[in-house]
């Protein structure tokens, strides 16, 4: 009868120890399992970042490139017009050269047309 009792006894205490240690071992399965999302989550967090960091780096890239190339439109436009101007520019010396020529020219007809009138008034 007590050696029924102590072999109960210790068999429930057998059964107590392995059922604590299954539910310490579940607990760090649990734990580790908690751990490694913690883990899975950061470095899907880590990959998110950087994803968005590289679509800012790309975007910010691009919008330089096309300050760029808006800035070489705009200076080629402003070298555009100022070559025009001189264009101008020389046309208008042309046109005043050529003005003083024809000046030049009526001015010697007209000494011509006195001279000659001033010989046929002294006859």
């Amino acid at each position: 009868d007590e050696e029924e009792r102590r072999r109960l006894a210790d068999a429930e205490a057998r059964r107590r120890r392995e059922a604590e240690a299954e539910e310490q071992k579940r607990e760090r399965l649990r734990v580790q399992e908690e751990a490694a999302a913690r883990q899975r989550l950061d470095d899907d967090e880590e990959r998110e970042r950087a994803r968005q960091e590289r679509a800012r780096s790309r975007v910010a890239k691009a919008q330089r490139e096309r300050q760029r190339y808006a800035d070489s439109r705009q200076r080629e436009q402003e070298r555009e017009q100022e070559r025009e101007r001189e264009r101008q520019k020389e046309r208008e010396r042309e046109e005043e050269r050529a003005a003083s020529l024809l000046l030049a020219v009526e001015a010697e007809r007209l000494d011509r047309l006195a001279a000659e009138r001033a010989q046929q008034v002294h006859r």
